[in-house]
């Protein structure tokens, strides 16, 4: 891990690969590890950094209000302390607003925005998930093995779970929510999470966007919150040059169940853009996409 002052705190971040910079902003709780699988495959075709944001991981944790604003400004300040005037940016479930406000505070700073896993606004089922992870987190613990099984049985699809693979991902959730969380900071992520509505600020994101959805993701941020409004589908249909990805078969987590699969999505919709050479390119359907 790599580490840059940014004012009053340091972030660290992992740096790797060459080529256009790819800026990695993690979920709830799970910081620079959440892109652990899916990493090897970008590095291919891309200068990743994967960034341990404020109050998770290795950066630092101050005791202080966090918002989306202040997280996506915290970017800003990385990309001036690294010297890179603009880059893609890919936020996955709590990133993925993050990823929205910067693309909307700073458009001219983003080249590509691929938002992984979110939503515009959650209803009352996604709240109620939400609330029960805090509650479990305050009674049982952050690394504990009660929480590990909910987001369980949230993230990963039934088929996963059931795999060879299944019990070792659940350990593995356990010691990545035990080494990358205060316990306030993560219930304050997703007391965010529970409130928030990217409706005002959809229309101010410029940047040719790519929004990936999982087809077996019916809890945490799924395609259509009741009434049909405030999933996925609306977070592609309000923003103004955006196209969607369904990763079939896989849960929240895709970018850890089929990383080859969400990796070949999201470099297929960067090449494009590289290929455009157009800041406002809308680009047709990637092969495989629905919409």
């Amino acid at each position: 891990m790599q580490r840059v002052s940014i004012g009053d705190v340091t972030l660290a971040y992992e740096d790797a690969g060459q080529g256009e910079p790819l800026i990695q902003l993690h979920g709830a709780g799970f910081g620079h590890h959440n892109f652990g699988a899916v990493t090897p495959y970008l590095t291919r075709h891309f200068r990743v950094l994967n960034v341990d944001q404020r109050g998770f991981g290795e950066s630092d944790r101050p005791r202080h209000e966090y918002t989306f604003e202040s997280w996506a400004d915290d970017v800003a300040a990385l990309l001036d302390a690294l010297g890179i005037e603009s880059a893609h940016i890919h936020g996955s479930s709590m990133g993925g607003p993050v990823a929205v406000n910067f693309a909307a505070r700073h458009p001219s700073r983003v080249k590509g925005l691929i938002v992984s896993c979110s939503l515009v606004k959650p209803d009352r089922f996604a709240r109620i998930s939400y609330a029960l992870v805090r509650s479990i987190a305050r009674s049982y613990g952050v690394g504990s093995q009660e929480l590990a099984q909910f987001i369980s049985l949230c993230a990963l699809s039934r088929e996963y779970l059931e795999g060879p693979d299944g019990d070792d991902a659940v350990q593995q959730i356990a010691d990545i929510l035990e080494v990358n969380n205060d316990p306030d900071v993560f219930d304050r992520a997703w007391q965010l999470l529970a409130e928030m509505d990217l409706t005002p600020i959809l229309g101010d994101v410029r940047a040719p966007t790519l929004i990936v959805e999982a087809s077996e993701d019916f809890v945490i941020t799924p395609a259509r919150m009741a009434g049909g409004r405030g999933g996925t589908r609306e977070l592609a249909d309000g923003i103004p040059h955006a196209e969607l990805a369904v990763i079939e078969g896989s849960s929240h987590s895709h970018l850890f169940e089929k990383p080859g699969e969400s990796a070949t999505v999201i470099v297929g919709f960067l090449q494009r853009l590289q290929a455009a050479g157009d800041p406002t390119f809308s680009s047709s359907a990637v092969a495989g996409a629905q919409s």
